[in-house]
């Protein structure tokens, strides 16, 4: 997925520096222009490769912490110098990894409320069968939330699974 994300770095790159040349907008305006075209385009995909503290990603996250960093300075007219925390909080966006985390749980819990008889269903219900050293970015998420919600009384584990 490296060759994924660099792809959507140098495109979003071009796209941040078109939103710092805009001028006259307010920060607010920026930041819709922001969310509405950038975000989805980092976020594209996302659970194929990213699976929280998985071994590997933290260069791909970086990467689009570059981007997050630049189109915070582009909202706010900031210095290069100020940290991408205090660019995030005070233009008021989500962490990358926070955002990357609720995409592919979302993308997970979408999975989940699909008919039985749809393809990807099957699927959810090997996750539990398989025993991988290696298992997929979805699988690992899947196995990192199933506890939380069994105690809620939610049932993650489908029909047919163990």
């Amino acid at each position: 997925m490296k060759e994924h994300v660099k792809k959507v770095v140098s495109k979003m790159t071009a796209r941040c520096l078109a939103l710092q040349r805009l001028k006259g907008l307010r920060p607010r305006q920026a930041r819709q222009l922001y969310l509405a075209v950038i975000t989805p385009a980092t976020d594209y995909a996302a659970s194929t490769w990213y699976a929280q503290g998985r071994r590997g990603s933290q260069g791909l996250i970086s990467a689009l912490e570059s981007i997050q960093r630049l189109g915070a300075r582009s909202i706010l007219g900031a210095f290069k110098g100020v940290s991408l925390a205090v660019l995030e909080a005070e233009a008021h966006l989500e962490p990358v990894t926070h955002m990357l985390h609720r995409k592919v749980t979302s993308h997970l819990a979408s999975l989940c409320a699909l008919p039985e008889t749809n393809p990807a269903t099957i699927c959810l219900r090997r996750f539990p069968r398989q025993a991988s050293r290696y298992p997929s970015p979805l699988g690992a998420t899947w196995s990192m939330h199933r506890p939380i919600l069994q105690q809620k009384g939610i049932r993650l584990v489908l029909k047919g699974s163990p």
